[in-house]
């Protein structure tokens, strides 16, 4: 069954954007189901599919946890863990995206927290029952490293974690432990064996340590994520950025989901995390991951690839190789994720999911493309003023070089917009761009950038088409 045809949504939104998006959401690589469901979100919503994209990414990691990893070679594999980053505005639906997404997640926990009470009860009523009862959890909210070490050893499948504002999670490591903390969570990208010491309590061994993470960040406080070592250790070019480059709000309209939509997402998510096994499977309380090959095809679109990224990152800058290098290490995660999630959309048995298609790996590039230019973008943005040129299509990049660069007015700019051929709306909405308009006064703008001179090519122009 359809939902809602994912190419005609998506023909729409690019109709309706006020900037012509240079780099897409590749929904395109999902299953066509959740291409359906995500494209209705939208359709409903009218939050960016960039958003949509990546928090579906990340439940779907959290779903499958440490029940299987890609296998590139022996001794060589990797964990689904994702750590994807939604940047926008303030108020342009980043929250609300996540949530959405997690809504099977938050059913799941719910059933977990009514088992946990019952048990508790059941406790308390039986005096010579002393097991401690442990809490199963697959969502947390509390950064702090005590406390998701806690989880995970009592979660070996392991959980999402959830910041609405990304920022919180960054400044909260070594706020207690100088360094520490930062040190654990690169362990903890990486899914390496743990030893948690704590005061007064006994030491934490966690063998596969699984912690998916997602959340949200504004644009004008990108800097602070590279505070400290973190640009330098590779920490920054860990994250994932979903970045839409429209970044206007629209109208609200009248639009309903489809009534199949919430259960359809529901029923994959909930098979995916079902199907691929929540409960421990060794004696030590450890889920012992099943390990998934590439096929030959796979293999050899990974391999061409892989030499690709190599040759880009012999001619590269510091920061440029260490996002080459990370997200080399995030295409084999996303082949992993796309392939289950493509059987798991299918109704099909997971369990008898045996190698990676090249169909999941050409995706899992496209997706790595997609992020790693969004990476370049966050990158200019922490160290230089973006290029009207390269974020504005011919006909806005013409209006905006027309506008004065003294204060002017929404009329003002309605009126240079009608000269270039730019509808009132979409004038109206591209004012509300913080990357190239300040609201000084009700109705009174001023340009944040210089005016681009369309064609030319700088420095920063350059190094971007490096990276692609």
């Amino acid at each position: 069954m359809t939902i809602f045809k994912a190419a005609q949504a998506q023909e729409e939104f690019l109709e309706r954007a006020a900037v012509k998006p240079r780099n897409p959401a590749p929904i395109e690589v999902f299953p066509e189901k959740i291409q359906d469901i995500i494209c209705d979100w939208h359709r409903c919503f009218q939050l960016p599919v960039d958003f949509y994209a990546a928090s579906v990414l990340a439940v779907a990691s959290a779903a499958i946890g440490n029940s299987y990893r890609i296998r590139i070679k022996e001794g060589h594999t990797e964990p689904a863990i994702l750590w994807p980053v939604l940047v926008g505005p303030s108020s342009l639906g980043k929250t609300p995206a996540i949530r959405t997404a997690m809504d099977p997640l938050k059913e799941i926990e719910r059933e977990y927290r009514r088992q946990y009470v019952l048990a508790q009860q059941e406790a308390q009523n039986d005096p010579d029952n002393h097991t401690e009862v442990k809490r199963r959890k697959v969502i947390l909210n509390n950064a702090t490293l005590e406390a998701i070490s806690q989880v995970l050893s009592a979660n070996p499948k392991g959980v999402l974690l959830f910041q609405d504002e990304i920022l919180g999670w960054i400044e909260g490591m070594d706020a207690y432990r100088k360094g520490g903390d930062e040190q654990a969570w690169l362990s903890f990208f990486s899914g390496e064996l743990m030893n948690v010491s704590r005061l007064s309590r006994e030491e934490l061994f966690i063998e596969r340590p699984f912690i998916s993470v997602i959340g949200g960040i504004q644009p004008g406080v990108l800097k602070s994520l590279a505070q400290g070592s973190k640009r330098k250790n590779g920490f920054l070019f860990r994250l994932l950025f979903a970045w839409p480059d429209d970044t206007s709000r629209p109208y609200p309209n009248d639009q309903e989901l489809h009534p199949d939509t919430a259960a359809e997402y529901h029923r994959i998510i909930t098979d995916l995390y079902q199907n691929t096994g929540a409960e421990a499977s060794d004696s030590n309380g450890n889920v012992e991951p099943g390990e998934i090959r590439l096929s030959r095809e796979a293999a050899q679109v990974f391999a061409d690839w892989q030499r690709g990224i190599v040759d880009r990152q012999n001619d590269a800058s510091e920061d440029e190789n260490s996002m080459l290098g990370k997200i080399e290490t995030y295409c084999k995660r996303l082949a992993l994720v796309l392939e289950l999630l493509h059987n798991a959309a299918n109704g099909w048995n997971i369990f008898d999911t045996h190698e990676i298609k090249a169909r999941s790996m050409n995706g899992a590039i496209v997706l790595a493309e997609y992020f790693l230019k969004n990476a370049q973008k966050v990158l200019d943005a922490m160290i230089c003023e973006p290029d009207p040129d390269d974020i504005l299509p011919q006909k806005q990049l013409d209006f905006y070089t027309r506008l004065p660069m003294a204060d002017f007015t929404t009329g003002d700019a309605v009126t240079i917009g009608k000269e270039v051929g730019m509808p009132e709306r979409n004038t109206k909405r591209l004012l509300n761009d913080g990357r190239l308009f300040k609201k000084m006064a009700w109705g009174v703008y001023r340009k944040t950038l210089s005016s681009g001179t369309s064609g030319t090519s700088g420095t920063n122009n350059d190094k971007v088409l490096k990276i692609r």
